[in-house]
């Protein structure tokens, strides 16, 4: 179907903030700065100053102090902790006092955590006495409120120490291993399988949450409170694994875990389970369902400390062939054929780490965890559109004969695509038949008739520029789509950027193609200008008005979110987001059209907008959605 091509809005700036956006963004790439990322800490990070004293390691807390002075237990502490923690033990059973059992707690965990460089399975028996002692109050008297802040606290510190050492140690995770603690022989079972559940031999690394701390991430640390050890299991993407599974990001795979110890009554068996909080935030303890402690946003900044390349974004524009391996649908865990997947598509001088704030934000509803997986195609924006659509084209091909070549799983032809920017154009030509809309503008005759190149170009030229809609994608959000283009793209920002934007034009389509028997006028105008990103997104460009006669596959359902930065008194007609205008943003047919105040990239990362991918996921799985409180701004409108 034929779209109107309103002419561009003649106040509009977004030229020069484009080019602005790309000295910028050389700027940066030149700047020396301290590095994003997380810094593992040796002391459990905590907003309770009582609790983050009960696990300092480096000192007693006032109230240890004053029992171990009230019991004439200092001067033995100091020369044979180990001494004075069998001695209080021995008072237990007489003196079952919360400051008694507190105390004990603390030392046996001091102990454990000056142990651990050393003697690692010594320290873990020190640390599963201590979860022993807080294990029963702690998850049986919840009217002891500030007894149980403690306990409960300890608890879970003891359960992450005790995962993570065993774990360090290479623990056989199918057998039962013993662990001497200070007064009794535990036998520690672990639980790995089933749904709910993560081996921990899949990890790499596994480090307590507690002690990840943010440095410069775009990520909001959100954490649930609960029972047990919020951990992260981190999973590096070597070259072995990624030869085996192409969707294994090179910076490899970081799951939120959660590590409990369920004692048996009376005895010195203990289950140790990893439960995989991207399925479940609840798991049977002590005999009773409780909501397990997690940190969904850690796992998402820790691979920053991961980042194989720091500045894709801008080197994928400038230097798109040397990152042409990098182009590729990516996953942040490992499927489940259960959910249904979500892919998120970036724009130009971009990359996935766009989406950080919205999948963070997204992961915590747990109905939404529940529903879907998300995952992310990264690729490097320099190139042309027809050549970036074509790799999301393959991309989803590959994801679909990967993990169901049988076409059995209805999940996986019920996909959403969420596409910001030039994302968006790209998601755009993932639903729709090309017909010859494309080639009918650069050739006088079909591809196959064409003179002067030879049949592995005109297969090539096929792939680019004809296609047919992915019956798989059900449903696509636009976030700030140019369907018609924009000014960002002409005058100066058009120079400048071309003279920024280096690859041999060959990795696109042949040097050959000047010397074609059959081009029109403006295919020899697009073969002699080297066609890239820029090119391909100016104002009304004949590529892009080529994709919106193209017609959308029925029962495809889009919707648009769109940013502005002017005053409301401006028309909507005449708005823009700065970056991108509305008449170029605007789509018909779209089920809904909201308009935010934010600019361009910012609208990513908007609390409303955000807000309102959850309300569509929540439309799309027939769900029903009760919204949420979002601020009106964020500070960020005009950044």
């Amino acid at each position: 179907m034929t779209k109107p091509t309103p002419e561009p809005h003649p106040k509009s700036n977004s030229g020069r903030k484009l080019a602005l956006l790309l000295i910028g963004g050389l700027a940066l790439f030149s700047a020396s700065c301290s590095a994003p990322g997380v810094k593992i800490l040796t002391q459990p990070i905590t907003d309770s100053a009582l609790v983050g004293s009960l696990l300092n390691s480096n000192q007693l807390t006032e109230a240890s102090k004053s029992y171990l002075e009230s019991q004439g237990l200092v001067g033995t502490y100091r020369k044979d902790p180990a001494a004075a923690i069998a001695e209080l033990q021995t008072r237990l059973d007489s003196d079952p006092s919360h400051e008694l059992r507190l105390s004990l707690i603390e030392l046996c965990n001091d102990t454990g955590a000056r142990l651990a460089p050393t003697a690692p399975e010594e320290a873990a028996g020190y640390h599963l006495a201590a979860a022993d002692l807080a294990f029963e109050v702690g998850t049986s008297r919840p009217e002891l409120v500030d007894e149980r802040e403690e306990l409960v606290a300890a608890y879970n510190f003891s359960a992450g120490r005790v995962a993570t050492l065993l774990f360090e140690i290479g623990s056989a995770w199918d057998e039962v291993v013993a662990v001497e603690g200070p007064w009794k022989t535990y036998q520690v079972s672990s639980r790995t399988e089933g749904k709910g559940y993560l081996d921990p031999s899949f990890f790499d690394t596994l480090v307590p949450a507690d002690q990840l701390q943010f440095k410069k991430v775009p990520v909001e640390r959100i954490t649930q409170e609960g029972l047990g050890a919020a951990l992260v299991g981190h999973r590096e993407g070597t070259e072995e694994r990624r030869a085996e599974n192409p969707m294994l990001p090179a910076v490899g795979m970081s799951l939120p875990v959660n590590a409990t110890l369920d004692f048996s009554p009376g005895g010195g068996r203990v289950e140790l389970a990893f439960h995989d909080l991207m399925v479940t935030d609840k798991a049977l303890v002590n005999g009773k369902e409780i909501v397990l402690e997690a940190d969904l946003s850690a796992p998402l900044a820790l691979l920053f400390n991961y980042q194989v390349v720091r500045n894709f974004a801008w080197q994928g524009l400038v230097k798109p062939d040397e990152f042409l391996e990098a182009a590729g649908l990516y996953q942040l865990e490992p499927h489940r054929p259960d959910q249904i997947p979500v892919i998120f598509v970036h724009g130009l001088v971009s990359s996935p780490k766009v989406w950080l704030t919205a999948v963070n934000e997204l992961r915590t509803d747990p109905v939404l965890r529940a529903k879907y997986q998300v995952y992310l195609f990264q690729y490097p924006t320099g190139f042309p559109i027809v050549q970036n659509a074509a790799s999301l084209r393959s991309a989803l091909a590959e994801f679909r004969e990967r993990l169901d070549p049988n076409r059995t799983n209805p999940r996986m032809e019920n996909l959403i695509l969420v596409g910001h920017s030039m994302g968006g154009v790209l998601s755009s030509m993932q639903i729709r038949d090309s017909g010859d809309t494309m080639t009918s503008r650069i050739f006088t005759r079909p591809i196959d008739e064409l003179g002067g190149i030879g049949e592995e170009e005109k297969a090539t030229l096929r792939e680019l520029l004809i296609y047919e809609a992915n019956p798989d994608i059900a449903r696509v959000i636009f976030v700030a789509a140019p369907h018609r283009g924009s000014e960002s793209a002409s005058g100066f920002a058009r120079t400048l950027g071309k003279s920024l934007i280096k690859f041999p034009i060959d990795l696109v389509v042949s040097t050959q193609l000047a010397q074609i028997e059959g081009l029109t006028d403006l295919g020899r105008e697009v073969v002699n200008s080297r066609p890239d990103s820029i090119d391909s997104l100016q104002p009304n460009a004949p590529g892009l008005l080529a994709v919106l006669e193209q017609p959308i596959r029925e029962g495809v359902i889009y919707h648009s979110i769109l940013g502005r930065v002017e005053d409301e008194k401006v028309p909507l007609a005449d708005s823009s987001d700065g970056t991108v205008p509305y008449w170029s943003s605007h789509l018909e047919g779209a089920e809904s059209e909201v308009v935010y105040p934010a600019a361009h990239t910012p609208l990513t990362r908007h609390p409303r907008t955000i807000e309102e991918a959850r309300r569509l996921l929540y439309l799309h799985a027939g769900l029903p959605y009760t919204p949420k409180e979002v601020p009106e701004s964020t500070g960020e409108e005009d950044s």
